[in-house]
């Protein structure tokens, strides 16, 4: 059994968006908190929502951590997500957890805009993906 979540990241100045959804794009809860490395603030509630106080620049790279309800026992997973400069960007990560192994495999979709829908898939399960746990620190 392989556990499928998808999570969508979306940017508008000057704030991240992030939200569980479902295949169809239904809003879907299933995250406990959302961590951003070099933010003090951990978001508890939905809408997970980061607001900056000045501009951002486009290729900026966020570390994401994402803390589930842990029905499964799965870890956190970290992500990096790399801020866009185009008005309504969204990303949609593919997350699969296995609970048998307690492994994340992630893969992310190109950046999708207000005006149009990606279908590249992107992996990131060699060097951006990261498995939070304190007994590995390697990428998964």
């Amino acid at each position: 059994m392989v556990w499928n979540q998808r999570i969508v990241i979306s940017n508008r100045k000057p704030q991240l968006k992030i939200c569980g959804v479902d295949e169809d794009g239904t809003p879907v809860t299933y995250l406990q908190s959302i961590k951003l490395e070099g933010n003090r603030r951990v978001l508890r509630t939905e809408p997970f929502v980061f607001s900056f106080r000045d501009a951002l620049n486009a290729g900026t790279d966020f570390k994401l951590e994402f803390e589930f309800m842990g029905h499964y026992g799965e870890p956190n997973l970290e992500i990096i997500y790399g801020y866009h400069d185009e008005g309504n960007a969204q990303s949609l990560y593919l997350l699969e957890y296995n609970p048998r192994s307690g492994e994340w495999t992630t893969s992310k979709q190109s950046a999708i805009t207000a005006s149009g829908n990606a279908n590249d898939i992107i992996d990131l399960t060699d060097e951006t993906t990261i498995l939070a746990s304190e007994a590995s620190d390697v990428a998964i």
